[in-house]
Order: structure tokens, then sequence, then C-alpha cells
């Protein structure tokens, strides 16, 4: 039963978030930090076209956003 509760669990937050496959790498390799109370994603940053998936980003200056890289699309 247990088993079965844990398997529904999963499904059902994987059929809430379509996009949770995408964050794979960001789950599996991602770091977190707490200070005062509050829990941070560490990331650092990447030399444009050199990164680790889930690990680094990249500063778009246009744009005035973090891109994270999370996984290669084919």
């Amino acid at each position: 039963m247990s088993t079965y509760v844990d398997y529904q669990r999963i499904e059902d937050f994987v059929s809430a978030y379509k996009n949770a496959p995408v964050y794979a790498a960001l789950i599996r390799e991602g770091e977190t930090e707490t200070s005062c109370g509050i829990e941070y994603l560490i990331l650092s940053p990447s030399k444009r076209g050199k990164y680790v998936f889930g690990e680094s980003y990249e500063f778009d200056l246009r744009r005035r956003l973090v891109k994270v890289p999370l996984r290669r699309k084919n």
C-alpha cells in the first residue's frame, strides 16, 4: 500500500506540473542553502556555452533576466 501511495503522489505531481520532467537536472543537481529562515537555490555563473545543467546560469543583459540551462533539447 505504501508503494502505491508513493507512486500516486508522484503521478499527481507530474500531472499537476507538466514541465516537471524538464526540471530533472535542477532537482537532481541543484543545491540549496537556508539563511535567516529563507531557502535559496544556489547557482554559479557560467561562461557562455560552458555550463552544467541545473548548476549554472547565464545572465541575459539585454532582457535583464537569468537563464538556467536544464537540458539539451533534441
